[in-house]
């Protein structure tokens, strides 16, 4: 719960609802296919709107298992910095990109193309 109360701040930052700490945080620690499986469930209930789900969506797949995947980098003999930190960077700008170009006019329109 600890840690659910922290994500919600920059989550809500990001553009997205605290309905959706539970999926970023797990797909950030188990993987994307966990989290995207729980993300696939909670959109077709229709708890949480469109926009959580194309922005938490898109976290994931930038962000997806950052845990594992720089503990593997790191015993390869990588630098922590260069994996670590710029790719959760990285991630956090593409994704108030992506909050800026969905906040437009016609956002609607645009995901209910993509989201259905």
């Amino acid at each position: 719960q600890f840690i659910l109360k922290i994500l919600k701040i920059p989550l809500s930052f990001l553009g997205m609802s605290d309905k959706v700490a539970n999926i970023i945080l797990i797909g950030l620690t188990l993987g994307i296919s966990f989290g995207g499986g729980f993300l696939i469930e909670e959109a077709k209930k229709k708890e949480i709107s469109k926009k959580d789900v194309f922005l938490s969506l898109s976290f994931l797949g930038l962000c997806h298992s950052i845990i594992e995947d720089t503990i593997l980098i790191l015993l390869l003999g990588s630098h922590i910095s260069g994996i670590l930190f710029f790719r959760f960077i990285y991630t956090v700008i593409v994704i108030l990109i992506m909050k800026l170009i969905l906040e437009v006019r016609f956002s609607d329109i645009f995901l209910n193309k993509i989201i259905k």
